[in-house]
């Protein structure tokens, strides 16, 4: 069945939303605030900025008004990094949001708060509507170009009885969709990866070899874990497409904007000038702070997202970060 769906933000991973919908016989709207890129969406079909020589489908049309999309379409979903989402929901709460879907797709913490994305969003609207999150293993390039993808849609049990026509919605195609009833892990997963992501790459730049990526992984996923489960998510989500699989991804691959920063950093380059080289918005740059905040709550120890978050905000050096790592005390796994 056709939906109406309004995207919110149109940078290359709500364009790639909006291009898998679309394609899908859904009428999407998508609204964001470069106006020349809308207009380009518009006139052009292309997202020159973000997914340049990209041809999206005539069923994508932009919209002027934040207000106007929400009113006019059944389902939204919230594709902005999570520094600009408060702002945004503050925007619509006082809408008529009753009936509506409201999905969360950004992999990033509050940087005061520590509020992942859907926590963002009920601390604002309430209880008017069931919030549900997307994530997984997905570069924006290639779900816009149709590659095969797998990822997760997770909810509570207060909307179980939408989750077939809410994941049929976006299990289509080459797209393989698995639902979940863990918000918590599935959410965390894809927020923490990208800083640890972001220690893997720093030590590729750093030349230190495939034996000290594994290790830097592997202790990684264990601090993802940790948090996890202890924020009430599941370890048997962190092994699944949005811990694991999302970790693996944006630590190897080559169009993953969080290890390209880190290796330019391992490489000697400052910040600004790794955050140049990507030319796209790093969430890890504030989530990693955010992260070690949400660990400090619970008396916790999560060394290799310290070290990180140490290095994005002026205070580390990569060198030292791995001489303190390395030097820690021994200890059993």
């Amino acid at each position: 069945m056709c939906k109406k769906i309004g995207i919110i933000g149109s940078g290359s991973w709500g364009t790639a939303v909006s291009q898998h919908l679309a394609l899908n016989e859904n009428q999407v709207k998508i609204w964001g605030r470069d106006r020349d890129v809308l207009d380009s969406i518009d006139k052009n079909s292309e997202n020159p900025k973000y997914l340049k020589g990209l041809k999206l489908s005539n069923n994508i049309k932009s919209s002027e008004s934040l207000q106007d999309l929400v009113k006019d379409s059944d389902v939204i979903v919230f594709c902005l990094p999570s520094n600009f989402s408060r702002k945004v929901v503050e925007e619509i709460s006082s809408l008529d949001l009753a009936g509506k879907v409201l999905i969360s797709s950004s992999k990033g913490l509050e940087t005061n708060s520590s509020l992942r994305g859907s926590e963002l969003i009920k601390e604002v609207l309430g209880d008017k509507t069931p919030i549900w999150v997307l994530s997984g293993p997905s570069f924006a390039l290639e779900i816009a170009k149709g590659l095969p993808t797998a990822m997760v849609l997770a909810t509570d049990n207060n909307a179980v009885n939408q989750e077939t026509e809410i994941t049929n919605l976006f299990h289509r195609g080459n797209l393989r969709i698995y639902s979940s009833k863990d918000i918590v892990g599935v959410e965390l997963g894809g927020v923490l990866k990208n800083v640890v992501s972001i220690a893997a790459g720093i030590g590729d730049g750093l030349g230190l070899g495939l034996n000290a990526r594994a290790s830097l992984l592997t202790r990684g996923l264990k601090e993802i874990c940790n948090l996890i489960e202890v924020e009430g998510g599941k370890l048997s989500t962190v092994i699944g497409l949005s811990g694991l699989g999302d970790l693996i991804l944006t630590s190897t691959g080559d169009l993953s904007r969080n290890r390209t920063f880190g290796v330019s950093l391992g490489r000697g380059a400052t910040i600004e000038e790794a955050i140049k080289e990507v030319g796209y918005t790093i969430e890890a740059l504030t989530s990693s702070k955010a992260a070690v905040m949400l660990a400090d709550r619970h008396n916790m120890e999560v060394p290799i997202i310290s070290q990180v978050a140490g290095i994005l905000e002026g205070k580390q050096t990569p060198a030292n970060a791995l001489r303190e790592l390395l030097t820690r005390e021994q200890r059993a796994e």
